[in-house]
């Protein structure tokens, strides 16, 4: 239960409750949306190699940039799309 003192309006609670909330809310965000920006490969990155890595990587198994390193000797072979994948990951 709230309890104010003499002259005190529920204002300043309520403003100082809503600024926290939008911190928290960004700081969630944040933790979030980082990790996700850093990881190694996104899903529209591995619809664009799909087709590519089934072709050329039969029976690979995903993680750890593996289907990019067996994906990245084989650049001229690879669509536009791949290729590009590939390229922004630097193999």
């Amino acid at each position: 239960m709230l309890t104010l003192r003499r002259g005190e309006s529920t204002d300043s609670h309520f403003k100082w409750g809503k600024k926290s909330m939008k911190q928290f809310v960004v700081l969630v965000a944040l933790a979030v949306l980082v990790p996700s920006a850093a990881s190694a490969v996104s899903l529209a990155d591995e619809i664009a190699c799909k087709a590519d890595a089934e072709k050329l990587c039969p029976g690979m198994t995903p993680g750890e940039g593996k289907i990019l390193g067996c994906l990245a000797p084989h650049k001229e072979k690879l669509s536009d799309a791949c290729r590009a994948v590939v390229e922004k990951h630097g193999e």
